[in-house]
């Protein structure tokens, strides 16, 4: 069995690599990169590294020439995913691919409103409709580390400025998420589709861990849409950027963040990393 991880260079499908390497085992890994030389440090780790561009098809064959196991972290490459991912599970059939793990979104069938949805909600279709014998999907919640992205704003002023109205995100450190897809691709995991999240928090209790890891009094406001938007633009974020986060965060107050699923604590069979937790190691 051969295991290939797309997005290797990137935070987690480079977390999935160090996970598969780290353990045990006598199969073959191979880091999937558009930029190789961002990659050359797998070869340490005895892990062959292949050009593979999501927006180039033709580097598809020779990428998954041989691979038995496909782990496909989905792009960034936000309006062109949905393309992207129909030309990659074409050539994973094509190759001869048996078992794909594909890192989709929390809520991708159920909230066309939140804007991070609606392109995992059609590779989770195509997949669907896939011939590959093996398909295991798994819905990642908010990363902890985007969540806290303003944490040192929020450590400067006092405040954690959210727009969700008292509603929850059920989120995950992306430690644990890539712990969850390295037991995917080791066939640890049952083909279906899992909602990979920790205990949904509110602003306010995101607020109590931040407090609670750094010893600074952080309290939590709602504003409307609009107050939010400016936020973000008022820090550095492009217009354009910060509607996109702000209809996220409007979805969300209707609920679309939102999970009790315990599927990732089931996988991992150990206590999940915490806000507060990623938010020390942020701070080292």
């Amino acid at each position: 069995m051969t295991i290939a991880v797309t997005g290797a260079t990137g935070h987690l499908g480079s977390l999935i690599l160090t996970n598969l390497a780290a353990a045990e085992h006598e199969e073959p890994l191979i880091a999937l990169a558009r930029d190789t030389d961002k990659a050359a440090g797998y070869a340490d780790q005895a892990i062959e590294v292949r050009h593979l561009d999501y927006t180039d098809p033709q580097t598809f064959p020779a990428a998954l020439d041989g691979v038995s196991t496909l782990v496909f972290v989905s792009s960034n490459q936000l309006g062109n995913r949905a393309e992207e991912a129909r030309n990659l599970i074409n050539a994973a059939e094509n190759a001869g691919v048996t078992r794909l793990v594909y890192t989709s979104f929390v809520g991708a069938q159920d909230h066309p409103d939140n804007p991070l949805t609606p392109e995992h909600k059609a590779t989770e279709d195509l997949l669907a409709t896939s011939s590959l014998a093996e398909v295991i999907v798994l819905r990642n919640g908010y990363y902890y580390e985007n969540l806290l992205s303003g944490l040192n704003t929020a450590l400067e002023t006092g405040k954690l400025i959210g727009a969700l109205n008292g509603a929850k995100i059920a989120g995950a450190a992306r430690a644990d998420l890539a712990e969850a897809a390295a037991k995917a691709a080791r066939a640890q995991v049952t083909p279906g589709t899992y909602d990979l999240v920790g205990e949904p928090l509110s602003y306010s209790e995101i607020a109590a861990q931040i407090s609670q890891a750094t010893g600074i009094a952080i309290e939590a406001v709602n504003v409307t849409p609009e107050e939010y938007k400016d936020n973000l633009v008022s820090a550095g974020m492009p217009d354009a950027v910060a509607q996109f986060y702000t209809d996220v965060e409007v979805s969300g107050a209707n609920g679309s963040l939102e999970s009790n699923a315990t599927d990732l604590y089931d996988i991992l069979g150990h206590e999940l990393i915490t806000v507060a937790d990623v938010v020390r190691a942020a701070r080292k």
